[in-house]
């Protein structure tokens, strides 16, 4: 059967949109797994891990696991591990797959509501082919991204369908695809505002929809989106109890917040246009520096508001594509605060179609207005698409892992705790701990003293500062967290361990016993208590305190080892010697117990006479 043209250019804009996104995204299928959010999402969740079963399906439907409700979400990254070995290879493919389809979904949803095939494509080649867009892909854990927007738009060309021939069937198809894709992200909420605009251009319903007044007018068409708007307050509800009850809800003043707002709907802008110094995670700003931001992007907002409304009338995709830009953004915008970041490129995901829908469509206005010819446009066209597909592929490449993203987004922000404290993870794991420290220490500079966060990373970076030997520094970093949390027992431990090994015992036996006050059955306190007794050659006392944890935790082979070194210092060897066989035997590579056992052993040879014939 011999396609008609329109269908042939229909076929040739979609292989084209599929073979320049998979040209970029191929390559997603070697990265890894991120530490950021991937662990709770697939490495570390063995719901997800065990693939689809019964005891996984009332768990997705049931937990508020990550913060969040999304059990389609869950379903599908359990597909994953169901149907292939490699988790992260699946999850990757699979995201990349999920955004090809969204796509073309784009192109054909776009092309059926107006009939214009140039203009579908590019928004569809813009959504597909823009660094902003990244995130979303190539990060595992933005499943519910690609996910919830590929029902986003069957839900679109369901209501396209329905607005054709109005039948409650069809109308039921619209609400299924609504409801799954609220199942996948909660962020669908703003659809159903979507679907009025749409009513507007390029469905012209409003304009059809008989005589009299807007109000009259548009009121059947609201009153039509009732079921959406009542699953979306579900959804809303639900979403709030469970970011509330998660603890995500964050506690961000109002005076940042709302100049943060209009600060972010700018800064949207200016990187869909200029798509540089991407990161995964962008920090507020200081709030001198905002207040300046706040009076620019007002003005920039204004603007753009005022020139979009006057054209309306001619340009009816104007209001339409920037309402859509600004409603979309809403759920993520900052009303409502989850997360300590200002912004995120994941947010434009959907909200950038509307931006991109006033450039093609504003494009083809702009030739006609000056009789020029479509093909004209194809030069510049081009030329953007090829500039954006080189800047995705450089900015993917620094999804690999862990370690490039985050290295890469400390060299393109400023004051990012986040980032150091992630990279300071991994090299931390990694036995790099010079790194380690440089980056926990930066970490420090700009997390608020009483944040959870700032009081974990000192007693990490305490420890590994004894661990060093650098005991000062150390000791500075336990007294900050004592300043603000005086009867923080990590930080006592910490304390008193970095003053026994400066020979400042009595202090040190102070700061053991403030901890045991607190909680009594801390085995590193008493340990180390027993050893700073020990030192000061009370043997009586350091025994019964090692003992003490033998009855709390009887295989724990720091306090046999301890035990047998104060049994030695008393003279009792073969008790000294039990107890250091024991240390042996649950951890059979402590070079400290093999030395001391070979040399009482030793000791108990010598002291034995041979035995004449």
């Amino acid at each position: 059967m011999k396609l008609s043209r329109e269908n042939l250019y229909v076929l040739l804009v979609s292989t084209a949109l599929v073979l320049a996104t998979t040209a970029i995204y191929w390559q997603v299928q070697k990265f890894e797994l991120l530490t950021l959010d991937d662990a709770d999402y697939v490495w570390q969740n063995q719901q997800v891990r065990n693939g689809l079963t019964w005891q996984g399906l009332h768990w997705a439907f049931t937990a508020a696991h990550s913060a969040n409700w999304h059990p389609l979400t869950w379903l599908s990254l359990m597909l994953d591990c169901e149907l292939f070995e490699s988790e992260s290879k699946a999850c990757h493919t699979t995201n990349m797959l999920l955004h090809i389809a969204n796509t073309l979904l784009l192109f054909w949803v776009l092309k059926k509501m107006t009939g214009a095939i140039l203009p579908s494509g590019f928004v569809a080649a813009l959504f597909a082919l823009h660094p902003l867009h990244i995130e979303s892909v190539a990060w595992v854990s933005e499943r519910k991204d690609v996910l919830s927007i590929f029902f986003w738009l069957l839900t679109m060309w369901a209501y396209a369908r329905y607005t054709e021939h109005r039948r409650p069937a069809k109308y039921v198809l619209v609400l299924l695809f609504f409801a799954l894709g609220l199942m996948a992200k909660p962020m669908l909420v703003t659809l159903p505002f979507v679907l009025l605009l749409l009513d507007y251009w390029p469905l012209r319903r409003l304009q059809l929809n008989g005589v009299g007044t807007l109000r009259e007018r548009a009121l059947p068409l609201v009153v039509e989106k009732v079921p959406l708007f009542v699953l979306t307050v579900i959804s809303c509800v639900v979403t709030y109890i469970v970011q509330q009850t998660a603890g995500a809800v964050t506690s961000i003043p109002l005076i940042l917040r709302i100049p943060n707002i209009l600060v972010s709907y700018v800064r949207y802008i200016e990187k869909m246009i200029w798509p540089s110094r991407l990161a995964i995670f962008y920090p507020y700003t200081t709030h001198a520096i905002l207040l300046g931001q706040t009076i620019v992007g007002a003005l920039v907002l204004l603007v753009i508001s005022i020139h979009v409304f006057r054209s309306a009338k001619t340009y009816k995709y104007l209001p339409v594509g920037w309402l859509w830009y600004l409603g979309t953004l809403v759920p993520v915008i900052g009303m409502m605060q989850v997360g300590a970041q200002a912004r995120a490129d994941r947010y434009t995901y959907v909200p950038l179609i509307g931006l991109f829908i006033m450039i093609a469509w504003g494009a083809a206005d702009y030739a006609k207005s000056r009789n020029l010819s479509k093909k004209v446009l194809w030069v510049p066209a081009l030329a953007l698409l090829a500039v954006l597909t080189i800047c995705s592929w450089k900015q993917i490449g620094y999804w690999q892992n862990s370690t490039k993203l985050y290295e890469h987004t400390i060299a393109v922000t400023k004051r990012n705790h986040i980032a150091h404290l992630l990279l300071a993870k991994i090299l931390d794991a990694n036995n790099e701990t010079d790194k380690a420290i440089k980056n926990y220490e930066q970490a420090l500079k700009f997390l608020p003293q009483g944040d959870q966060r700032y009081t974990e990373t000192c007693h990490r970076l305490a420890q590994l500062l004894i661990d060093k030997g650098q005991m000062d520094e150390a000791i500075t970093h336990c007294r900050e967290i004592l300043f603000v949390e005086p009867d923080d027992t990590i930080a006592h431990t910490n304390l008193g361990i970095a003053l026994a090994a400066k020979g400042e015992f009595n202090q040190a036996i102070a700061h053991y016993k403030k901890t045991l006050e607190n909680e009594p059955n801390s085995v590193n306190a008493i340990i180390n208590l027993g050893v700073a007794l020990g030192a000061q050659n009370k043997l009586d006392e350091s025994i019964s305190y090692f003992q003490k944890v033998l009855d709390i935790e009887p295989n724990s082979a720091p306090a046999h080892y301890n035990l047998g070194f104060a049994l030695k210092l008393q003279g009792n060897l073969d008790e000294a010697i039990a107890h250091l066989q024991e240390s042996m035997s649950i951890d059979p590579n402590d070079g400290r117990a093999e030395t001391m056992l070979k040399t009482l052993m030793q000791e108990q040879n010598s002291e034995t006479p041979d035995e004449e014939n």
